[in-house]
């Protein structure tokens, strides 16, 4: 039987308060200049970018492959702040504007005992165990782990100020609820300054058809086929919409199959699948990563087929339809 897992450690309580909304004109900048370089423009300082470039074809994953330095500008990696002092990764998310992180809600996560309202998605007693002050953002890197790379003179920590849980998520204590509503947004505490090292993906609309379109996901997660890697490295895979399996609930999201047998892994959590579009030649994030087989099943099954000269499990990745949230982008941080 697949195991299926969310794929993220789980740790305080916070007070949901109002997210930062972008102003009518930063929307509108973003909307012409999201999902590539465009010389000029930076975010919220902008002023009047210059003609747009013709673009690269540039754009973790179980046998995913290492990104190179700038090839997924809008990847983040999320970190979580003990009171220790340490700071671990343990999720992936994606930048969408010069403040807002989008990533799953299971990363924030809500208790289970006492769980919230199953059918109507109210909290009651329910509490959420992770806030603003616990989260740290690290963009611009392929290694977000310093002890694995010796990156820690080129990571620059960015804190956030706010989270935004969509309503309705009910987490892990709720049987076959657990990907519903798996969205939410980190606020960073300063606006990033878009470069061509740094920019948005532009988020996707309800309309796209992507039926027979290849997207490509980009997390930091742990690939167990790596031996000895730990979490921290953005690796990427690509893949293609399949069939969900009638044995998980799957309302409002998508089923992708990894292509080459992989499939994301423990802190690919909240990572996005993006799609390059093809009239702007700009790339857009069209899923966000929320649930999937356990990458240490798979991968151990795997090898007893490899021995067997069996074809290998294809598994699928589960991940929230942003198209079907654009309301709630719109109407909680100016993302219109």
């Amino acid at each position: 039987m697949t195991v299926y897992s969310i794929f993220v450690v789980l740790l305080l309580i916070f007070d949901f308060v109002e997210a930062r909304q972008l102003t009518e004109r930063e929307a509108k900048l973003l909307k012409n200049n999201c999902g590539r370089y465009v010389e000029g423009y930076q975010g919220v300082d902008s002023k009047s970018p210059k003609s747009v470039p013709e673009s690269e074809d540039n754009y973790k994953v179980l046998y995913g492959k290492e990104a190179s330095e700038s090839q997924a500008p809008w990847a983040a990696s999320i970190a979580i702040r003990f009171p220790s002092g340490n700071i671990n990764h343990t999720a992936s998310g994606t930048l969408v504007s010069p403040f807002h992180i989008v990533t799953a809600a299971h990363v924030i996560g809500i208790s289970a005992d006492p769980a919230p309202d199953c059918e109507t998605g109210e909290m009651k007693s329910a509490k959420f165990l992770h806030g603003a002050r616990d989260f740290v953002v690290y963009l611009n890197t392929t290694c977000a782990d310093e002890n694995a790379c010796n990156t820690k003179d080129g990571l620059v920590p960015r804190s956030v100020s706010e989270v935004f849980v969509r309503k309705g998520y009910v987490g892990d204590g709720c049987f076959n609820r657990e990907s519903f509503n798996d969205v939410a947004i980190l606020v960073l505490a300063e606006p990033v300054e878009f470069s061509s090292h740094i920019y948005p993906a532009c988020i996707g609309k309800t309309d796209a058809s992507l039926e027979n379109e290849e997207i490509r996901l980009f997390g930091y997660g742990r690939d167990p086929s790596a031996e000895g890697q730990t979490m921290g490295i953005l690796k990427y895979q690509n893949a293609k919409f399949g069939i969900c399996p009638t044995t998980f609930n799957t309302t409002g999201l998508l089923c992708v199959n990894p292509l080459k047998q992989g499939l994301a892994c423990d802190g690919d959590s909240g990572a996005g699948y993006i799609h390059k579009q093809n009239g702007r030649k700009a790339v857009e994030l069209v899923g966000v990563l929320s649930a999937g087989a356990n990458c240490e099943f798979v991968r151990n099954k795997h090898i007893k087929e490899d021995a067997k000269h069996k074809k290998r499990t294809q598994e699928a990745d589960f991940i929230v339809d942003v198209g079907r949230h654009n309301d709630y982008f719109c109407a909680c941080c100016g993302l219109c």
